[in-house]
């Protein structure tokens, strides 16, 4: 699935059959500017921005990278190669956060 801007496809819709630059003074009915007008939204999530946060863990006081939006540990390489993640593979959070 993919959002796409349903007032600019009604647009060219119309420009191609109505010959119209502005959707809304389409009189003519068309379908496919009916059938846009007509079909599902959804809600958008928004976009999540975190950072890594490397903690020592296990007895041995291995260190592992964790998720700041999620908490989840990433469970891919080591803590270098994490640092080189622009998402996590859980929340699907861009990694771009200051870390402070």
């Amino acid at each position: 699935m993919r959002l796409i801007d349903a007032d600019a496809l009604k647009t060219v819709m119309c420009v191609s059959v109505c010959g119209l630059v502005q959707p809304q003074l389409c009189t003519c009915g068309c379908a496919q500017a009916l059938a846009i007008d007509n079909a599902p939204t959804i809600e958008a999530e928004p976009i999540r921005h975190g950072h890594w946060i490397d903690k020592p863990t296990g007895k041995y006081g291995n260190w592992q990278s964790y998720c700041s939006a999620c908490g989840k540990h990433s469970q891919i390489g080591g803590i270098e190669n994490n640092r080189h993640k622009p998402r996590c593979p859980w929340c699907g959070a861009f990694m771009d956060e200051v870390n402070e």
